[in-house]
C-alpha cells in the first residue's frame, strides 16, 4: 500500500505501472464529501486522466494498493467507513447489487 499526498508524479507513474491490478482510493482530507472514500480501478481514467491534474494535492490524496482488502481494512481503521465503489469502474459489479 502507497499514500501519494502532494506528489502527482510518483502517483501517475504508479497508476501507470500498476494499470491492469491496482486499485485507487480517493480520500478528501476534510472528510466533507459523504461517499468517500471512493474505491477506483487504475485501468480507468477516473482519476489518472492526464487531461486532469491535482490529483494528491489541497484536500485530496490517494491510497494505492493491489489489494482491495488492505484498502477497506485501511478505510476502516482511518476513518470507520465503508468504501464506496466508483459507478465507472465498478459499473458491472454495482449492477449485479
Amino acid at each position: 500500500m502507497k499514500v501519494f499526498v502532494e506528489d502527482e508524479q510518483a502517483y501517475l507513474q504508479w497508476a501507470t505501472e500498476y494499470k491492469d491490478t491496482g486499485f485507487i482510493l480517493n480520500v478528501d482530507e476534510p472528510q466533507n464529501i459523504y461517499d468517500y472514500p471512493k474505491l477506483h480501478l487504475a485501468r480507468y481514467q477516473c482519476v489518472t486522466s492526464p487531461k486532469n491534474t491535482n490529483y494528491t494535492n489541497n484536500q485530496y490524496f490517494k491510497v494505492c494498493s493491489e489489494s482491495k482488502t488492505e484498502l477497506e481494512a485501511w478505510s476502516k481503521s482511518k476513518y470507520g467507513k465503508e468504501l464506496t465503489l466508483c459507478g465507472v469502474c465498478f459499473r458491472k459489479e454495482l449492477k449485479r447489487n
